[in-house]
């Protein structure tokens, strides 16, 4: 696996952690970012696609986290 994939499977792997901590489908999740396809989370989650660096933000600010913390592979507290 390439950097940029493991990249995308961290990525993918602790939005899917931080969205169901917090209670969330997919479906809400995708529309408190502004996706327009609500299957973009489960592309996204599934290490296929990442996301851009505004997205990442928003995500970030909406789960209390910093933006780096979805690259890192650190335990989701």
């Amino acid at each position: 696996m390439n950097t940029k994939s493991n990249l995308k499977d961290i990525l993918g792997f602790k939005i899917r952690k931080l969205r169901e901590r917090h209670g969330m489908k997919q479906t809400d999740l995708a529309e408190k970012l502004g996706y327009k396809s609500t299957g973009m989370i489960s592309i996204i989650e599934s290490g296929q696609r990442g996301m851009s660096f505004e997205k990442i933000e928003q995500a970030a600010k909406f789960f209390n986290v910093t933006p780096d913390f979805f690259f890192y592979d650190s335990k989701i507290q």
